[in-house]
Formats: structure tokens, C-alpha cells, sequence
């Protein structure tokens, strides 16, 4: 049975079984520290704002390839939450009616389709000695066409939601992290190609789409510049109020 945490909810989902436990309450109880989750696309997005190329944009989207896919959108220098700090849910876009199920609940989600779990799922379809994401990767070093194929593909499926992103907010740029990002050139490739000739509007078609540069430190980085950043602006709460 698998099972994931919503960071923004707290709620410890599982598939088959419905919501089952709140961790962050839990550890809570456990520890006389304020406990907050961070969601790690978001944290992601912080990180390449505070020290990668976002330090370049006001407006811009990041989007985080990783075992899931998420986003974390800065408008005017600042990131983005939505009224319930649920804002940049970009895996949980629906790309096909009726499609591959989701933890979530829902049918279709972006992430079934181009995050590192959906890309090891498809793998084994044909080739059941996969077992990680390192073993796709593997394959595709070997030249495998089936592998090669699959990690395309799913690069246009991530490329039709970026063109999404593009068309709906006109950013400056789209900056792509994750494990997929710094691994996978020609998943990002695929990603530009369709995007750019889904976006709608001619000149938001330059919208520059840039692979981050920052490593797999880049979620502790974004959350480690968040603690900094609410201490320094005088949040300085650190024990839990009872």
C-alpha cells in the first residue's frame, strides 16, 4: 500500500483507505518546536528565486520534476500560495479525461503522466527488471528505444502543461527543477518543443523555458531561506504555543 503527504494539508493520504493521520499534529505533540510543513515544490521555487535563475524575474513559474510534479508561481517578487496556500498544484492539472488514476482521487492528473513514479510504472510495462528511476536511466543510457521513447513522451505531456501555464499567466519565464530536469535533457527538450508550438500567442512563445541549475540540496535550501526569511521580518516564533 502507498502512501503520500499533502504538505499543504497536513493529511497523510493513502490510496486505497481515504485519509488516515495527521503527522504534523503528531509530531507536534512530540516536541516543544512550532512544527509547519513546506511543501517541496514550493520550497523548490523559493530556492531558485533566493540563489538560482529566478533571481532574474519578478513573474515567473517553477515547475518540480521529481517522484511528483509540482509548481510554485512568484508574481511581483513574491511566491504565490492561493487563499488556502494551495496555489501551484501544476500534477494536479488534468491532462486526460478519464486517465490513469491519481492519489489524489482524480483521473488524469499531469503527474500520472510525467513525474519519476509514472515513468518507472510505464518502464515496467516492458520491462519488468525495473525498479527505480536509476534503472530507467540505465536503459536509456544503454539506448533502449522503448526507454527513449517513454521519457519523450512524457516530456510533450509535461510540454502541453507548461504551454498551459504560459497561456494562463504569461510569466516571464518557466524554470524546470527536480530530479528529471537535471537528469533528462531530452525530457526537458520535448518539453520546449511542444510547448512552444502549443502557447497561443506568437510573442509568448519566446517565453524563455530554462532548466535549473540548482541541485538536489535546492528543497533544504528553500526551506532553510524561508526560516531565515520569517526570523529576520520579525516572525520569531520557535516554541509551540500550547
Amino acid at each position: 500500500r502507498r502512501s503520500k503527504v499533502n504538505p499543504d494539508t497536513s493529511y497523510w493520504s493513502v490510496a486505497d483507505a481515504g485519509i488516515v493521520i495527521l503527522p504534523t499534529h503528531m509530531i507536534s505533540e512530540t516536541s516543544p518546536l512550532a512544527i509547519e510543513n513546506e511543501n517541496v515544490a514550493k520550497a523548490s521555487a523559493i530556492a531558485e528565486k533566493m540563489y538560482g535563475f529566478g533571481k532574474q524575474f519578478d513573474n515567473f513559474f517553477f515547475i518540480f520534476t521529481d517522484w511528483g510534479v509540482g509548481g510554485g508561481f512568484f508574481t511581483g517578487g513574491a511566491l504565490y500560495r492561493g487563499i488556502n496556500g494551495n496555489a501551484g498544484e501544476f500534477g494536479h492539472t488534468i491532462i486526460e479525461q478519464n486517465g490513469v488514476p491519481c492519489y489524489c482521487g482524480n483521473l488524469g492528473c499531469l503527474e500520472q503522466y510525467t513525474s519519476t513514479d509514472a515513468i518507472v510504472r510505464e518502464a515496467r510495462s516492458f520491462n519488468k527488471n525495473i525498479k527505480d528511476f536509476g534503472a530507467v536511466m540505465n536503459a536509456f543510457r544503454l539506448g533502449d528505444s522503448k526507454t527513449i521513447a517513454l521519457i519523450k513522451k512524457s516530456g510533450e505531456i509535461l510540454g502541453k502543461g507548461v504551454a498551459n501555464i504560459i497561456n494562463l499567466l504569461n510569466p516571464e519565464a518557466i524554470i524546470i527543477g527536480g530530479e528529471i530536469a537535471r537528469k533528462c535533457p531530452i525530457y526537458i527538450q520535448s518539453a520546449i518543443e511542444q510547448a512552444r508550438g502549443a502557447v497561443f500567442s506568437l510573442e509568448a512563445r519566446k517565453t524563455p523555458i530554462i532548466t535549473s541549475q540548482l541541485g538536489e540540496e535546492a528543497v533544504a535550501m528553500g526551506i532553510a531561506s524561508e526560516v531565515i526569511s520569517r526570523f529576520i521580518n520579525g516572525n520569531r516564533t520557535i516554541k509551540r504555543e500550547e
